[in-house]
């Protein structure tokens, strides 16, 4: 009987549904299934080692300084980081097959739990916030001028230590050192409120852009497609396999064995070499 099936191609396997979806239903489980892998494996191997509320009194805390807390530290983030590419890889193959509402939703559900989740992730690698914060503070907390004076001139201040360059002015412009400034001062002297309060300001302004996309691309006409925006095309969905043989046949295309069409009644020329069978 299984033979039967894989002779007569009745037998699908799981990475030919992953890979060539052929309904709407595969192409949003497939949209899912890496989001939420991805969200599984920031939590257990960035969130979990690298945890802001165990280490945030450790200033300047790299790579090699957790490297001697954690011997492990290096291998759960090269791992997260090569999983991530994988299932970006998955996610992005989905996504040019997935449309409508419920694949919106699942984007943008998930954008939302992953940010959630690296707001508690200790800052490593980049002491850019830190800067942020104590010119933040220069504006808030000691009502100074931070393109005038710099980390050095407040080393009492509890984020002093942690600046990567006390010596620099703020290299932004005024609007967000304002921000900054009712940030740090609704913030206080707390290391991990000034922390989640900085990374939430920035996720507004990456929400900010996230929301500004969507509404270019539903504003564009239908089946156009603007610079840069593959990400979520319309009319994909329900095109896998099966889908585009019905097309080839109406198009007098022919499949042979390994699956590419070659020409039948229609010249090669008129093939279409977009269309992704």
């Amino acid at each position: 009987m299984l033979t039967e099936n894989v002779r007569n191609g009745k037998l699908e396997t799981f990475w030919s549904r992953v890979h060539d979806p052929d309904s709407e239903r595969d192409a949003l489980i497939n949209l899912a299934l890496p989001a939420w892998l991805s969200f599984l494996l920031w939590v257990l191997l960035l969130v979990r080692p690298f945890n802001l509320l165990v280490y945030y009194h450790y200033s300047q805390l790299s790579l090699y300084g957790f490297s001697w807390v954690n011997p492990f530290a290096r291998w759960d983030l090269s791992i997260a980081f090569a999983g991530q590419a994988v299932l970006y890889y998955v996610g992005w193959r989905a996504a040019r097959r997935a449309s409508g509402p419920d694949a919106w939703a699942i984007v943008a559900w998930s954008a939302l739990a992953f940010a959630v989740a690296l707001i508690f992730v200790y800052p490593l690698g980049s002491t850019d916030i830190w800067g942020y914060i104590v010119h933040g503070r220069i504006v808030g907390i000691y009502h100074a001028n931070p393109f005038v004076q710099v980390g050095y001139d407040y080393p009492k201040d509890p984020f002093f230590g942690y600046m990567g360059w006390p010596g620099a002015t703020s290299a932004y412009g005024s609007l967000w050192e304002m921000l900054a400034g009712v940030t740090a001062r609704l913030a206080g002297n707390s290391i991990v409120a000034n922390v989640v309060a900085f990374k939430l300001l920035s996720g507004l302004f990456l929400a900010g852009c996230a929301a500004l996309v969507t509404a270019i691309l539903r504003a564009a006409p239908a089946g156009a497609q603007p610079a840069g925006s593959g990400a979520l095309p319309a009319g994909r969905a329900g095109q896998g396999r099966a889908g585009r043989r019905r097309q080839a046949a109406g198009r007098g295309w022919r499949y042979p064995a390994a699956g590419r069409p070659v020409a039948g009644r229609l010249p090669a020329d008129r093939l279409e070499p977009d269309d992704p069978l």
